[in-house]
């Protein structure tokens, strides 16, 4: 079993992160922006990158972006070393991250709240302690549960960015 259900987040070690995260969520964020000027470069994550030499991250210290344009309100803080990203994410209770896909692999661990997840056209429900697996060019989404907002941790594969396509149903 990779994960009890019953983790919390100290349980899980990562109450310090829920806490950073939560003391950011008054913060305003950083937006995503588009622009006609060809003068401006376009909108770039701010993405923490691993470096030479570097092992250890504070997600604290990272800046919080939208991490799903088009298809979700989701925030969160991610970094990104040469062939992998993982991500301290929120979706606040009740909004939903639209039917995407994307052709990176991804795993998701739920720490706070429940998420209302479908998979390849399955539906379930994930709470804390729970690990989501999304194949590569699968569709999937989800809503956060109506009492209290989803933070989860997640893990992708960078050989094909951070953004997804949302997928109409």
């Amino acid at each position: 079993m990779l994960a009890d259900a019953s983790c919390g987040a100290d349980a899980c070690g990562t109450a310090g992160f829920v806490e950073d995260l939560k003391r950011d969520r008054g913060q305003k964020d950083i937006a995503m922006t588009s622009t006609d000027d060809p003068k401006q470069q376009p909108w770039k994550p701010p993405v923490t990158k691993a470096g030479d030499k570097e092992y250890v991250f504070n997600l604290a210290d990272a800046a919080s972006f939208d991490v799903g344009k088009g298809y979700t309100s989701a925030t969160g803080k991610v970094v990104e070393g040469e062939r992998m990203m993982c991500g301290l994410v929120r979706l606040k209770a009740g909004e939903v991250t639209e039917s995407h896909r994307h052709q990176n692999e991804q795993w998701t661990f739920i720490i706070e709240g429940v998420m209302h997840a479908e998979v390849d056209g399955q539906t379930f429900l994930a709470g804390p302690g729970t690990v989501i697996y999304q194949p590569s060019n699968v569709v999937h989404g989800g809503r956060a549960g109506p009492d209290a907002d989803v933070v989860f941790f997640t893990v992708k594969d960078t050989s094909h960015g951070l953004y997804g396509t949302r997928v109409e149903k």
